[in-house]
């Protein structure tokens, strides 16, 4: 083993004997040492504990100065010997960047079955009926497969490539025995399988979640995901009680939205329109404040536009038509506006056909065909394009083909 001259042991010694002695003259060479936003929280340490952080720098030094040391020495006495230990170390380096670089390569293709394996059970679901996830479930539904193919544990390796190979049963299977020996971690890993399969196998969501829910009854979007997936399966009663919890849970005006949102649409569904509508203009209070203080929030202008279609949506089932196409029209503006900002953007368009079709069924129930006719025509060539440009999204096409049946049954009627 090397061993350090006496002459830098020596002096090394001197200075943490000095370092022992003189207490603020270490607390000086630490502050002069760490950056500048550092320096208030040395300042505040006790002196064992700068004495500690000097002892780590002491030594870090020592280090240094030994290998540059070593490497001066053998250049000039000992050539052939640092120039074998130069290649050898080299030859490490290059060894492990090559193993680096393989399981990148590895973890980039297992990412992308996984999600491909996600994506094509998610289409088949929608294709079978059910409804699409909204961009952020869709969002956290790729975040958790990252998650997963990052994580390296033996049991997220399996799951992960228990999916990518076509076999999610075994993938929740996998992932919930691991949930259930992590407690620690669990409600985040509970968490995580629920957004993995959402869409895709609602049931293991819906369970995940309610195992998260137990741990965290606390957390605001396993709450709303919880309400959102008892609503689903016909648990109005269970899914308001989630939904009270995060209105509970929430710290921020956008998640008071959120809530009051989930309230209200649990509440339609139960056919209390009064108590809906309470909670959906709850929802458009704060929805309106938030857009007009972050006129540039695109997220912020999107949520008011929701709050006044659902306002709406309750207004035409209450027989308010005129208070219901006001809100239509109020949410209309604010949709055209975000369409001609973000022309690229699939949701803002879809958000736009789906405003020109409440105005259409808002003038269809008020007896007025031509100009249904004329709404549904406008949020016609949207639904198309969005279709076309999405094959892999048969919700889009299910959409189009709808409002292209609604215009013919129209004029067939305008003819007769």
């Amino acid at each position: 083993m090397s061993k350090l001259p006496d002459a830098i042991v020596n002096t090394l010694t001197a200075l943490w004997r000095r370092l022992l002695e003189h207490a603020d003259l270490a607390r000086q060479i630490v502050e002069d040492a760490v950056p500048a936003p550092l320096k208030p929280l040395v300042a505040s340490l006790p002196d064992w504990a700068v004495l500690a952080i000097a002892a780590g720098l002491v030594v870090a030094l020592t280090y240094t100065i030994f290998r540059l040391l070593r490497t001066g020495l053998m250049r000039i006495f000992a050539p052939r010997a640092h120039a074998r230990e130069e290649i050898a170390r080299r030859g490490e380096v290059e060894d492990l960047g090559d193993r680096l670089s393989e399981e990148l390569a590895s973890q980039r293709e297992l990412l992308a079955a996984v999600r491909s394996e996600l994506a094509r059970l998610t289409a088949a679901k929608v294709a079978g009926g059910a409804a699409a996830l909204e961009p952020r479930q869709l969002a956290e539904q790729g975040e958790a497969a990252e998650s997963l193919v990052a994580e390296q544990t033996p049991a997220a390796k399996e799951a992960a490539r228990e999916i990518a190979a076509g076999d999610l049963d075994a993938a929740i299977a996998t992932l919930e025995r691991d949930a259930r020996a992590d407690v620690a971690a669990a409600a985040e890993k509970w968490r995580r399988l629920g957004a993995l399969v959402m869409g895709v196998n609602t049931a293991k969501a819906r369970a995940a979640y309610e195992e998260a829910f137990k741990l965290q009854p606390d957390d605001f979007w396993t709450c709303v995901e919880l309400a959102r997936l008892r609503q689903e399966a016909g648990d109005l009663n269970g899914a308001r009680a989630a939904a009270e919890c995060a209105e509970h849970s929430a710290r921020e005006d956008r998640d008071r939205s959120v809530a009051a949102t989930e309230l209200g649409g649990i509440w339609r569904e139960a056919g209390n329109l009064a108590d809906a509508k309470r909670q959906f203009e709850r929802a458009l209070d704060i929805d309106e404040r938030l857009a007009r203080d972050n006129p540039g929030s695109a997220e912020a202008q999107r949520d008011l536009s929701v709050s006044l279609n659902k306002l709406g949506d309750v207004l035409r089932e209450g027989g308010d038509l005129s208070g219901a196409k006001a809100r239509y029209e109020e949410g209309l503006v604010v949709r055209e506006r975000l369409a001609r900002d973000n022309p690229g953007s699939a949701s803002a368009q879809r958000d736009l056909s789906i405003s020109y079709e409440r105005l259409g069924d808002v003038a269809e129930n008020s007896g007025d065909m031509a100009g249904a006719i004329a709404r549904y025509e406008q949020s016609l060539p949207i639904a198309r394009a969005l279709a076309d440009k999405n094959p892999s999204h048969p919700g889009l096409a299910k959409d189009a083909e709808i409002t292209e049946r609604r215009v013919a049954e129209l004029k067939a009627r305008l003819s007769r």
